[in-house]
């Protein structure tokens, strides 16, 4: 999974990346994004600032997620992203 750009002026994407590792053979990369797929659809994805409040939230569709951040001011925050079977969290800048 990914997410971009970073930092972020008016929209962040939110997406599953499909695995093209050339060591691997075809049906093992066929099934591992298989399960990536099935694992990630209909996550959540929220932006969270210091404080910890949510600001702006979605849910990953079609291996995609897109946040409006535009009116969110310059600053850090903190992208959760939440799954049946884990949670990723990352640093996301927005810089106008």
């Amino acid at each position: 999974i990914t997410s971009y750009p970073n930092p972020v002026d008016q929209t962040l994407t939110v997406a599953v990346q499909p695995v093209t590792d050339e060591s691997l053979s075809s049906e093992d990369r066929y099934g591992i994004n298989n399960i990536l797929t099935e694992q990630f659809e209909n996550g959540s994805v929220k932006l969270i600032n210091e404080a910890g409040k949510s600001l702006s939230a979605g849910v990953i569709k079609d291996k995609i997620c897109a946040l409006d951040v535009s009116n969110i001011p310059d600053g850090r925050y903190f992208l959760h992203i939440t799954t049946s079977k884990e949670k990723i969290v990352e640093q996301i800048i927005i810089k106008h």
